[in-house]
């Protein structure tokens, strides 16, 4: 595949997840989403509704994350959160899959987790894997249950992981999955030509906090 700048922009999720960021850097954000024609905006909860308000008939869609960073929030507090996330603005959520359930193999919490959090939102959501934490059987595993769950997307990584996403991890979740569920790259994405890699390995989005850079850059 080869793209343009521009083309590559509508693959981009252009987050601000950190825990010190202000209302001025959201707005530098939305300012930066809208010049450069990316797909969508990820902030935290406490920013959500400003950014609706700055993304207003704008084409980036308002994204918002919960559970985040670690998933181990309670089930219904996920649910709450996505329900007041989505009354503030929200047009899709991002949340993180319940890690120690899974690594107990109690898939039952694990779908039941993501469907709570789908009908609290009543908008896409997608859920955060962590790849690097996962075997390869537990790669697959997880992608079943997303989708039975009804989940839009998979995503890598919620940044926060072991390492940076790679190729490799987003071709093993691109054959985990079938063509119902997205498969999003985050995590240490950068430069111009490591976003194409992504994308050229199966991603359908790329989560980035350093977007402005990397369509800015050569390499």
């Amino acid at each position: 595949m080869t793209a343009t700048r521009s083309e590559l922009a509508g693959y981009f999720e252009y987050t601000l997840l950190k825990p010190d960021a202000t209302a001025a850097d959201v707005d530098n954000v939305c300012l930066d989403a809208v010049r450069l024609g990316v797909k969508s905006v990820c902030v935290n909860p406490v920013h959500i509704k400003l950014a609706n308000w700055l993304l207003k008939d704008e084409a980036p869609l308002p994204v918002c994350s919960v559970g985040y960073p670690t998933g181990a929030t309670l089930g219904s507090i996920k649910s709450a959160e996505a329900a007041e996330a989505v009354r503030l603005g929200a047009r899709e959520v991002n949340m993180v899959m319940n890690l120690a359930a899974f690594k107990a193999s109690d898939h039952r919490a694990v779908v039941q987790d993501i469907q709570g959090v789908i009908t609290a939102a009543g908008v896409p959501v997608k859920v955060i894997v962590e790849t690097t934490l996962l075997a390869a059987d537990q790669l697959t595993q997880a992608c079943s249950l997303c989708m039975e769950a009804g989940a839009k997307a998979v995503i890598s990584g919620s940044g926060y992981g072991t390492s940076p996403v790679r190729e490799s991890g987003i071709r093993a979740l691109r054959k985990a999955c079938d063509c119902s569920l997205e498969v999003i790259a985050a995590g240490g994405v950068r430069g111009f030509k490591r976003a194409m890699a992504l994308v050229e390995a199966g991603a359908d989005r790329i989560c980035s906090s350093t977007v402005s850079e990397i369509l800015g850059s050569s390499s």
